[in-house]
């Protein structure tokens, strides 16, 4: 079975309770923040749970993501190699712990190739709210404008 948590904490909630009712017997889970109770009770019910793009570092459980945290720092030092000097980082203001990682790898990516750094944290909203942030972002911080490699992620005039 295959279902989304559109990101709320509620619907995963029903969606798990929906799971256990039916005796799935395993679960494998991108959760929202905020679940680590629920995750919990999985893993003790001797059920497999396997995690993926997310985790909790605090729970003892599988799980699949990327290296976040190298990703990022690689993208930022692959920029400044091409030339780049001036390289925003724009994300969502949460505390999931990918986000974080990647949070993590700009900072310490920019900070070791002795970069300025630009970071715009956007509160999740509909999208129009977030094009008209970043847009403003944009705005402010001319130098990041030199970059194609973000009009080409953010494709709409500024």
């Amino acid at each position: 079975m295959y279902s989304s948590t559109k990101n709320s904490k509620t619907k995963a909630q029903e969606l798990l309770q929906i799971f256990q009712d039916r005796h799935v017997d395993g679960y494998i889970i991108a959760l929202p923040h905020g679940l680590e109770d629920e995750v919990k009770l999985l893993t003790n019910s001797k059920k497999p749970v396997v995690l993926f793009d997310r985790y909790f570092p605090d729970l003892k459980t599988d799980y699949v993501t990327i290296n976040n945290h190298e990703g990022t720092y690689s993208a930022v030092k692959h920029l400044k190699d091409k030339g780049y000097k001036n390289i925003g980082f724009i994300t969502i203001d949460t505390i999931e712990q990918q986000m974080l990682d990647r949070l993590s790898g700009y900072e310490d990516a920019v900070k070791a190739e002795g970069l300025k750094p630009y970071v715009k944290k956007l509160t999740y909203a509909p999208s129009s709210e977030l094009i008209q942030e970043v847009t403003s972002f944009l705005k402010k911080e001319k130098s990041l404008m030199q970059l194609s490699v973000l009009q080409t992620i953010l494709p709409w005039q500024v």
